[in-house]
């Protein structure tokens, strides 16, 4: 552990912060530059970020980064990651600051003060079989009027989409996000109904808001199946995140939606 010491200029009793999306900036290019691009994307979702020293003990005290983002990014911020955006945050506030953060925290957005206006003009739109995901400003990414749960649905969301307008017009698929489906007995939201050569497949991204059990999981894909959907398929969040795979898994759920 660091400790205090007066050459650096910092009064022993004080904490101090420092605000400046230069820091952020320089981390992300550095984490880019590393090979690092995954860790190097999430800070762009960094609405501000405070660099500041805990004293822990009379002599004794620790630098810490925080990062704002908005509360559907948080997750995306695993232990490797944060490490890695602590050691670039490190270099470039080690040589300016003189401060060295340790580790790095996440905290999210407060929602904004016309949050109202936003869910009254929602509300005002009427009922849609993405009611449960009620899109406030500060709570969900939003694409093409339509809500996510998080970030990696919106990016299998955006990938989908790529693929979906890549394909002539005649040979491309439906995307259904978030939408409400019943079958004998229950009502379920799958993350996405993809429709394609006439079939149809359910298209779950797991982790995160995903707190299922497997056996549960197991007997939701078979009541989906024998209510007409062809096959259930899932990805985990991270490789969601990860372009080649999220690509490789789209290319292969659609070609055995065709075989089906």
């Amino acid at each position: 552990m660091a400790q205090a010491s007066s050459d650096r200029g910092f009064p022993d009793d004080l904490q101090f912060t420092f605000e400046n999306e230069q820091y952020v900036a320089a981390a992300a290019m550095s984490l880019f530059q590393a090979g690092k691009a995954e860790s190097a994307r999430l800070l762009l979702d960094v609405s501000a970020c405070w660099i500041h020293r805990e004293h822990l003990d009379f002599n004794s005290w620790r630098d810490v980064a925080t990062l704002q983002v908005p509360s559907w990014a948080v997750h995306a911020f695993n232990d490797e990651r944060r490490d890695e955006i602590a050691g670039a945050i490190r270099m470039s506030a080690g040589f300016h600051l003189e401060l060295y953060p340790e580790e790095v925290g996440v905290i999210p957005e407060l929602p904004q003060a016309d949050w109202k206006p936003h869910l009254k003009k929602m509300l005002d739109e009427g009922p849609k079989n993405q009611a449960r995901l009620v899109p406030l400003k500060q709570e969900y990414p939003q694409a093409d009027g339509m809500a996510f749960r998080d970030g990696a649905e919106l990016r299998m969301y955006e990938a989908l989409k790529a693929k979906q307008e890549a394909l002539p017009r005649d040979e491309t698929f439906t995307i259904v996000p978030n939408a409400s489906i019943r079958v004998p007995g229950h009502t379920w939201e799958p993350d996405f109904l993809v429709t394609y050569k006439g079939h149809s497949c359910v298209v779950e991204v797991d982790g995160g808001s995903h707190n299922r059990k497997y056996a549960s999981d197991k007997s939701r894909d078979e009541l989906l199946q024998d209510a007409g959907i062809a096959f259930v398929k899932r990805i985990d969040r991270s490789d969601a995140m990860n372009d080649p795979d999220l690509y490789e898994f789209i290319e292969r759920t659609l070609r055995k939606l065709a075989n089906t």
